[in-house]
């Protein structure tokens, strides 16, 4: 009876809501404030108070919601006798709502909606990271605490050590998708092997038979690595020449052209000469000649590689070794690439239809926390175990913003940074010292680097350029120099002209240079540019060149300088490309790498709300990959995994739905589950 009258009532109420002019915000705040009554009951969890919300609250503004629509059709209709229609049609709805049940039915919980195995300790950890496959994604592989300290001696990337590694003591990584991804992009850059493409192509009687051998994961990049070390032999005698490095600094141009090739491998009127590495060499020759040729400087964007194509229109090849003039010549039409710069065969997409890094270089980037950090440790570590020579550059932020003096060299306008180039190479070799200690020193490379860092045919690395909203050139700083000054930095630029080689004549291994820089400090960044000519050119060994932080390589570093007082932009500030450490670290050329591949990230942090995307530094598209945080089934191992390492010390280890909750708090982002991990309420 009780029940009838309070439905009673309640219709009443709404009728008389309906048709007084009272302000709803009265009934909105009245429910607030018997949610907040309830919520000083007890202290409760997140996870318990949005119960309560969608109990409690969700359905009075649910109602609220109703009540305004009610009356605004109500206010809307004209006839008496159509409003009363109207409230009847109200009072049913609400009559067959209070029949039906009040109670939900109570949750059950399941493993996972897709029959995910339960987590256990038995299936969080795997042994060999070299044999991970898709069935080891989101477990843990678990290293000695020693080799953190031995492979990133003077520091991580992003706050691993910080955070994880100083709490549990234990070095342990997640394999994830990007991680396993990039791990099966290095797998296929190997040393020197010779391809039998006669072999390969002995049954492609067709342009479609060609096409499916080249549709194979493993023969295509092997293919397209050959080809590329065959162009970048071509490209050395351009060092000098600046078009040509600004089209074939960064990877996009470059592998656009090696695609091209890899692609008249269908056509059998060009493939045994494409086969042979002699005649190929010659082929790559001509093409570089034609784009140096045509290319206008003034509208030369290596990172818009149709723009090219279409001024280039078609490539004219003089086929080696043929006598027929007019059989000899075959023309390579560009008007399909201009559509379409870089077609891959299916089977290598996949990190997505757009990505085309997997000969050149890989740029990670997301908000912070997402696990950029930790696929840099992945492949780092992976590379290492593998038998690679990495170089791990922890954070580019503190190259450019860190408290470490510069020194001007005169000759060349670059600063150098000795202490930092120092730590880098102390790092480097004894993270790689076995291997430094084997490999021999490629004596037709050695020698031709000055102290900045800057080679013998490279053009001049600090431009003198004109500001015409300023009206000035930017070296107008000279003018202003005293007699006195004049002299005293000439008196200083003689007496550092000397090179690593004056002092190094012979040296046997790679470890031999990286030594040298405890005997003479002011030749370490010699000593570091001989290092990374003699790396990127390795025959024996393959390498790996990781950095964190990449985007700050392209904002003003934090170094003061008088000589760019001129440059609206810099604003007095040392640019990152006249620091002679950063200068070959930012430049995005991992296809320049005989054999190796160069792996960067971004990095927010120390940036307030700030997002990062590869366009702002002109990354062509295809080298990056945003990352997001890790899949609700990873993240339940990661929880598992902090449990047993004890970063986690939780009430209710093994509650799932405590899981799912922090799940749906954090979005998978590592930073955000560090900081609710380590909040009061969760221990």
């Amino acid at each position: 009876m009780s029940s009838q009258l309070t439905k009673k009532m309640k219709i009443e109420v709404m009728k008389k809501f309906v048709q007084s002019p009272r302000k709803r915000s009265d009934v909105f705040r009245f429910s607030l404030a018997n949610a907040a009554l309830a919520g000083r009951e007890k202290r409760s969890t997140d996870l318990e108070m949005f119960q309560r919300f969608t109990k409690s609250v969700l359905p009075k503004l649910e109602e609220l919601v109703e009540i305004r629509l009610l009356k605004k059709e109500h206010d809307r209709l004209s006839t008496s006798l159509e409003k009363q229609e109207l409230l009847l049609a109200f009072k049913r709805r609400q009559v067959e709502i209070a029949k039906l049940p009040q109670e939900l039915e109570p949750f059950i919980f399941t493993t996972d909606v897709h029959s995910f195995p339960p987590v256990t300790p038995d299936n969080i950890y795997s042994n060999d990271i070299l044999k991970h496959t898709e069935q080891e994604i989101s477990s843990y592989v678990v290293f000695p605490a020693e080799d953190l300290g031995i492979y990133f001696s003077k520091g991580g990337y992003g706050d691993y050590i910080k955070e994880e590694f100083s709490r549990t003591s234990r070095f342990g990584l997640m394999c994830t998708e990007e991680g396993l991804r990039i791990a099966a992009a290095l797998e296929k850059i190997v040393p020197e092997q010779t391809i039998n493409y006669r072999e390969r192509f002995r049954y492609a009687e067709t342009k479609e038979d060609a096409k499916a051998v080249l549709n194979d994961e493993d023969l295509y990049p092997r293919i397209f690595h050959d080809f590329a070390r065959t162009m970048n032999k071509s490209l050395d005698p351009y060092r000098n020449d600046e078009l040509m490095v600004r089209l074939f600094t960064n990877a996009n141009f470059f592998d656009c052209l090696v695609n091209m090739l890899v692609r008249q491998l269908v056509y059998e009127r060009i493939r045994p000469f494409l086969a042979d590495p002699a005649s190929r060499q010659q082929i790559c020759d001509q093409i570089l000649v034609q784009v140096k040729d045509k290319v206008d400087p003034n509208f030369a964007n290596p990172q818009i590689p149709n723009q090219l194509f279409e001024a280039l229109q078609q490539f004219t090849i003089n086929l080696p070794g043929v006598k027929n003039e007019e059989e000899a010549v075959y023309e390579i039409p560009l008007k399909s690439y201009a559509t379409s710069p870089r077609p891959l065969p299916e089977v290598l997409r996949k990190f997505g239809p757009g990505f085309f890094g997997f000969n050149s270089g890989l740029l990670l980037h997301g908000r912070h926390g997402a696990g950029k950090s930790g696929v840099l440790y992945y492949a780092s570590m992976w590379a290492h175990k593998k038998g690679w020579v990495v170089m791990s550059v922890p954070s580019a932020y503190r190259l450019t913003w860190g408290p470490y003096d510069v020194k001007r060299h005169h000759d060349t306008g670059l600063y150098l940074q000795t202490e930092l180039t120092q730590e880098l190479l102390s790092s480097f070799r004894k993270a790689n010292l076995a291997l430094l200690r084997e490999i021999p020193v490629n004596k037709k490379l050695y020698g031709k680097f000055n102290m900045a860092g800057i080679h013998d045919d490279e053009y001049d690395p600090v431009r003198i350029v004109y500001y015409p909203e300023r009206k000035v050139w930017s070296n107008d700083w000279e003018r202003f120099l005293k007699k006195a000054e004049r002299e005293g930095i000439e008196r200083e630029a003689r007496e550092i002209r000397f090179r690593l080689a004056d002092k190094l004549p012979n040296p046997k291994t790679l470890l031999d240079i990286v030594d040298y820089r405890l005997k003479d400090s002011l030749l370490c960044t010699n000593a570091y540019a001989e290092l990374l000519e003699q790396l990127y050119n390795m025959e024996s060994h393959s390498f790996l060149l990781v950095v964190d932080d990449y985007n700050w390589f392209f904002r003003p570093t934090a170094h003061p300088s008088f000589r760019y007082a001129n440059d609206p932009k810099l604003d007095t500030k040392i640019p990152a490309y006249h620091l002679a450490l950063c200068r070959p670290l930012l430049r995005f050329d991992g296809h320049r790498i005989r054999n190796g591949f160069k792996l960067v990230a971004s990095g927010h942090k120390k940036q307030f709300k700030h997002n990062f995307n590869p366009k702002d530094i002109n990354l062509g598209p295809g080298y990056d990959i945003k990352m997001d945080g890790l899949p609700l089934n990873d993240f339940r191992t990661m929880v598992q995994y902090y449990t047993y390492s004890g970063f986690w010390r939780a009430v209710s280890q093994n509650n799932p739905l405590q899981i799912e909750g922090l799940y749906l708090e954090t979005q998978g982002n590592w930073a955000e589950v560090h900081k609710m991990m380590l909040k009061p309420v969760h221990l």
